[in-house]
């Protein structure tokens, strides 16, 4: 679940769901309403929602927004074209540094 009611206060684009992607202010399970009704309803979709319509309805967002990347390796491959010094104790033992 997530809100990005702090878009409201400060009105950046980068801290609403789903940024860069284009989305609709409210969603499945995000909304950047302050409304108490808009909250309730999607907390009761993230809560009740079961496992097919779940992946049927947001899934499609999921992979727009949250790619999981394993070892973070994309992140560090950036950080050492960017010579960023990293601490290795805390880089997962099966990347290759």
């Amino acid at each position: 679940m997530f809100g990005g009611i702090l878009g409201k206060l400060y009105p950046l684009s980068t801290r609403r769901y789903g940024w860069p992607n284009d989305l609709p202010n409210s969603g499945y399970f995000w909304t950047d309403s302050l409304k108490c009704n808009d909250w309730k309803n999607v907390l009761n979709y993230v809560l009740n929602t079961d496992k097919a319509e779940w992946n049927k309805n947001c899934q499609p967002y999921i992979e727009k927004s949250m790619i999981y990347d394993y070892g973070n390796t994309k992140l560090i491959s950036l950080l050492k074209k960017l010579d960023t010094p990293l601490n290795e104790k805390y880089l997962d033992d099966s990347q290759n540094l």
